[in-house]
């Protein structure tokens, strides 16, 4: 209810400051746009104060799983891309195969994110992104130490 009465002062705001606004743009086209985009700006603005500090922890929980399978998505996309990347002909036979082991593993890890996320299993995120780092860690330590 308090967030209701809010909300319609804003927008009451909102309509008088666009209605006192003194600067005439010259075709109603401009003039259209230029209340539009300020308007935008100005919702954001009112969405963030009223709605971002009250969300329920059911609305935190889905912010949280949506960025978990964005990320699940993202880590699996580059770990695909990563496995199509040509190894330096330097480095040992067994090199090749441990660097596509590794991006394997990076799949994995990002499609047990995924997972987790998608059927609401929020409380294992935590060791799954410190997996995804540790993955990340130890291929770069085999493989950046090889380069210098």
């Amino acid at each position: 209810m308090m967030k209701i009465k809010l909300f319609s002062i804003a927008m009451i705001l909102i309509l008088l400051s666009a209605c006192a606004k003194e600067s005439k743009p010259s075709t109603a086209s401009q003039k259209h746009n230029d209340i539009s985009s300020e308007l935008k700006v100005i919702m954001h603005e009112l969405n963030m104060v009223i709605y971002d500090r009250y969300d329920s922890e059911l609305d935190k929980d889905n912010t949280r799983r949506r960025g978990a399978m964005k990320l699940g998505t993202s880590v699996k996309d580059i770990s695909i891309q990563i496995q199509k990347i040509q190894i330096h002909k330097d480095l040992k036979k067994q090199d090749p195969v441990l660097f596509k082991k590794y991006a394997k593993e990076l799949y994995n890890r990002g499609d047990t994110i995924y997972n987790q996320a998608y059927n609401y299993e929020l409380d294992k995120l935590d060791n799954s992104y410190k997996n995804i780092q540790k993955t990340c860690k130890t291929c770069h330590k085999e493989f950046r130490k090889k380069k210098k």
